[in-house]
């Protein structure tokens, strides 16, 4: 009787998890092995001023603590909370000017509590500092002429520290593919070095928004590996610290395939760019589960003809999003479909679980000085 029912199991199991996708450009089977599933719902507090929204967010553990940051934009500060407790446990406000000032900082990374890296595009520097807020380094930035611009955005995940070099993302400039993606900074020399240039698929046409060039990217520390995610592309692109080692199709099903909005580069407006970027599917950032070893991957669903004149602002501006599963050697193994208007694409793997906000509720009007978040956890696919 125990042989019959692992032999049914095995059938069941091989007929649900491998499923073939009529997707983008090709057929793939891909084991659909997981998928999430609510699992509590809690707040962070916050004041009047402050937004509930920060594309920079981290999780982290410190001594036996957990706890969890975000960067306040309007204010230049940094607020971590004890994530058991959920109470704010500090604030670092950083002033613009003055001996202690670090310009407006755009975005953080904590290396540790008392090694705080902020960029800031408007002093051109990268500024080590401590819970305290004091400076403990200053790094300028790599410009190769006085009026040159170099900007660093410190997202959720986009950065690490990696045998005392610091891996920082940049855009593109001019929406050029052959610029570089990513400054790397030598504590020790102080020096500066670039790598990483967007990858072919942006030889097939102009695309218009910069939406579409902005590159995306995750760090896993257990293969030291930088994973990058193209909003064109339905590959994604495994660098080492020095060269690409991997390329693998990450493609959503439901999406169809990004177009280029001309051949060659031509003069549109930010209007019809944006409009344009609204009515494309793209793919957004990627995030590594240490805990889960599983990747996520954000694809941005196209907003339809229906919606895009609509009076909705909402319905009209907003992407919906699935979550693609990818696992550490980034072969799919799921996707999973939240509710629609409800989360941002800004997620955090913790012990728990992902962490999401939940933007619809933080914005109503009774939930102005909070900020709301669910946890799902990881599952099997029953389905």
């Amino acid at each position: 009787m125990n042989l019959f029912y692992i032999f049914i199991f095995f059938i069941l199991l091989n007929a649900c998890s491998t499923k073939e996708e009529a997707s983008i450009n090709q057929r793939y089977k891909f084991q659909d092995t997981y998928t999430f599933k609510l699992k509590a719902s809690f707040s962070l507090p916050l004041d009047s001023v402050t937004s509930h929204y920060s594309e920079c967010v981290q999780y982290f553990e410190n001594d036996s603590l957990q706890l969890f940051a975000m960067h306040n934009q309007p204010k230049n500060s940094i607020y971590i909370y004890d994530y058991v407790s959920k109470k704010l446990k500090t604030l670092i406000a950083l002033p613009t000017e003055g001996a202690r000032g670090v310009g407006e900082i755009d975005g953080f990374y904590i290396h540790t509590l008392d090694s705080i890296f902020v960029p800031s595009t408007n002093t051109q520097a990268m500024y080590l500092i401590n819970r305290k807020g004091d400076i403990l380094q200053k790094y300028k930035y790599n410009r190769q002429s006085t009026k040159d611009v170099v900007q660093i955005l410190f997202h959720s995940q986009t950065m690490a520290l990696v045998d005392g070099k610091l891996y920082c993302p940049t855009p593109p400039r001019g929406n050029d593919r052959n610029t570089t993606l990513t400054e790397v900074l030598d504590l020790k020399t102080k020096k500066w070095n670039s790598y990483v240039t967007m990858p072919e698929s942006y030889d097939k046409g102009f695309f218009g928004a910069v939406n579409f060039y902005l590159a995306k990217r995750t760090y896993n520390p257990n293969k030291k590996s930088f994973c990058f995610s193209f909003p064109i592309d339905n590959y994604v692109y495994e660098y080492d610290v020095t060269k690409q080692v991997n390329k693998q199709y990450a493609g959503s099903k439901y999406l169809q395939d990004v177009k280029p909005m001309a051949s060659t580069k031509i003069w549109a407006s930010f209007q019809n760019t944006y409009t344009f970027y609204r009515k494309m599917p793209s793919y957004r950032e990627i995030f590594y589960d240490k805990y889960k070893k599983l990747y996520y991957r954000i694809a941005e669903h196209p907003i339809s003809e229906e919606f895009i004149n609509s009076n909705d602002i909402l319905k009209k501006g907003m992407k919906n999003f699935s979550i693609i599963i990818l696992d550490e050697n980034l072969k799919k193994v799921g996707e999973y479909l939240p509710p629609k208007y409800t989360y941002t694409s800004t997620i955090t793997p913790t012990k728990e679980g992902l962490l999401i906000l939940n933007f619809k509720k933080s914005e109503e009007k009774d939930n102005e000085e909070n900020a709301f978040y669910d946890l799902f956890e990881i599952v099997e696919n029953r389905e």
